[in-house]
C-alpha cells in the first residue's frame, strides 16, 4: 500500500491567485495624488470562477497492490514466468466543478413560472432549429447563474479525492540465455485499466457532470493498451572472440540484436459540437466541463480505419432538442490505431590491446518503415479535422556510431 498527497497542494497554492479577490479589482485611470478617486473608475461585473477548492476533510489518495508470480525453469535454459498482477487507486485526485446548477433545474424556468434574480425573470424559452423549447444553448447559458448554489459566481474547478482505478494483467515471458552474451526473450502481456477520472489534472470532456461519476464517468484508463507483446534478442557470432591476428580482428567480435514490438491502441473520447446543454451543467459557459456526444452505436465497429476517418463516426451524434438527460458516451468509448515496430542492431566491439577497445555500432530503428498513424487530430465533433489522421510515428532511422574504450 503506497500513499501520496496527490498534486493538490501545489495547484491549490498557485490557482488561488487567480481566485476573485485577486482578479476582481476596482481600477482608477488617469487620477492624480490630490484627488485619488477622481479619475474613470472601472469594474467587471462578470461573476468570478471559483478556483482550487480543496476539501476540508482532504483524504490522502493511496493505492494497493497485490501478485502472484510463478516461474519455472524448463529443459535447456528456458524458463517461464507467469504472473497476475492487480492494483486499486483510492482517493485518486481530480477536479469537479462545485457550483453546477442542480440537474434540469433550468427546466422549471419557462415563461409560466420564471426564475427570478432580484427584479428580473429569467426563463429559458428559446428556439432551436425553428422549434419553440425550454433549451439552454450558447445564447443564453449565462442565465444559468441564477440557479448556481453560490451565487454571482461562475463554475468552479475544485479538487476532490473522490476517483478510483484499477488494474487488472497478466504478465508472461519466456526466456533463453546461451553461451556468452547471447539471449532471447519474449514477454507478452494483456491489461485492462479502469478509472472514474483518467487523468488528474485534466477538465473537458473527461470531468464528471453534475455527480453522474461511477453512472457515467467509469471507462479505460488513459494508458489503457490491452495487448503488448515485445521480442528481443543478442547474438554474439560464436567466432574469433580473441581476435587476433587480422582475420580475427576482421571477424571476430560481430554481435546482432533486436527488438520486435506489437501494441494495440489507447481509449479516446469524442466530444459533442457543444451546441446544447441537456440538463444544464453550464458546460457551454465557464464551467470547466465539455460535454460529450451521445454514442448511438459501436465506434469500434465497421471502422474505415483510413487517413479521413480511423473510427466509425456515425456511432455519435450531438444531443438532441429536448434531451434532458445527460450524453451517454463514456470516457474512452474509441480505441485508436496500434503499432508495430522492428528495431536491428550490428555491433562490431574492437580490440586495440589489453588496455584500448572500441566499439562500431550501426543501428536502425523502424527498420521496415512501417506507417504507425497517429489519431487522430481532433476528437471534437465541431472541429474539421474530427477523427482524421495528420500525424504518424517516427519513420526508418538509421544511426552509426564509435566510442573509444581506455
Amino acid at each position: 500500500m503506497f500513499f501520496d498527497n496527490g498534486q493538490e497542494f501545489g495547484n491549490a497554492e498557485n490557482d488561488i491567485f487567480l481566485g476573485s479577490g485577486f482578479v476582481t479589482n476596482l481600477s482608477v485611470t488617469n487620477t492624480t495624488t490630490a484627488n485619488p478617486t477622481g479619475g474613470t473608475r472601472s469594474f467587471s461585473p462578470a461573476a468570478p470562477q471559483l478556483q482550487s477548492r480543496v476539501p476540508i476533510d482532504y483524504k490522502y489518495p493511496y493505492t494497493q497492490q497485490w501478485s502472484l508470480d510463478v516461474q519455472r525453469e524448463l529443459a535447456r535454459g528456458w524458463i517461464v514466468d507467469v504472473g497476475y498482477y492487480g492494483n486499486n487507486g483510492i482517493h485518486l485526485p481530480g477536479f469537479i466543478d462545485n457550483n453546477q446548477p442542480a440537474e434540469n433545474a433550468y427546466l422549471n424556468c419557462t415563461t409560466a413560472t420564471p426564475c427570478m434574480s432580484g427584479p428580473n425573470a429569467i426563463t429559458f424559452n428559446t428556439t432551436v432549429n425553428g422549434q419553440p423549447v425550454v433549451a439552454v444553448t450558447t445564447a443564453n447559458t449565462n442565465k444559468l447563474n441564477v440557479l448556481r448554489p453560490y451565487i454571482g459566481w461562475n463554475g468552479g474547478n475544485a479538487f476532490r479525492e473522490i476517483y478510483t482505478s484499477n488494474y487488472h494483467g497478466l504478465q508472461s515471458q519466456l526466456l533463453k540465455q546461451f553461451r556468452g552474451n547471447s539471449l532471447i526473450n519474449v514477454a507478452y502481456t494483456w491489461s485492462h485499466t479502469l478509472t472514474t477520472y483518467q487523468a488528474d489534472r485534466t477538465m473537458g470532456n473527461i470531468m464528471p457532470i453534475q455527480g453522474h461519476i461511477r453512472d457515467n464517468n467509469y471507462g479505460p484508463g488513459i494508458g489503457d493498451r490491452r495487448h503488448v507483446l515485445t521480442a528481443n534478442f543478442v547474438w554474439e557470432l560464436p567466432w574469433l572472440h580473441q581476435q587476433q591476428g587480422a582475420v580475427g580482428k576482421v571477424i571476430g567480435g560481430w554481435q546482432v540484436s533486436g527488438i520486435q514490438t506489437f501494441q494495440t491502441g489507447l481509449p479516446a473520447t469524442v466530444s459533442s459540437r457543444q451546441l446544447l446543454d441537456p440538463t444544464g451543467a453550464d458546460c457551454l459557459g465557464p464551467s470547466p466541463c465539455a460535454f460529450r456526444a451521445n454514442q448511438v452505436g459501436d465506434p469500434n465497429s465497421n471502422e474505415p480505419q483510413g487517413f479521413e476517418g480511423w473510427f466509425n463516426s456515425s456511432a455519435f451524434a450531438d444531443p438532441a432538442v429536448g434531451q434532458a438527460t445527460i450524453t451517454s458516451e463514456r470516457p474512452g468509448a474509441v480505441r485508436l490505431p496500434g503499432f508495430w515496430r522492428t528495431d536491428l542492431g550490428l555491433f562490431k566491439n574492437l580490440k586495440f590491446t589489453e588496455r584500448f577497445g572500441g566499439q562500431f555500432r550501426f543501428e536502425s530503428f523502424n527498420i521496415f518503415n512501417h506507417l504507425d498513424p497517429i489519431c487522430c487530430a481532433s476528437f471534437s465533433m465541431a472541429n474539421a479535422n474530427f477523427n482524421k489522421i495528420r500525424a504518424a510515428r517516427d519513420p526508418r532511422i538509421l544511426q552509426l556510431g564509435l566510442k573509444f574504450n581506455f
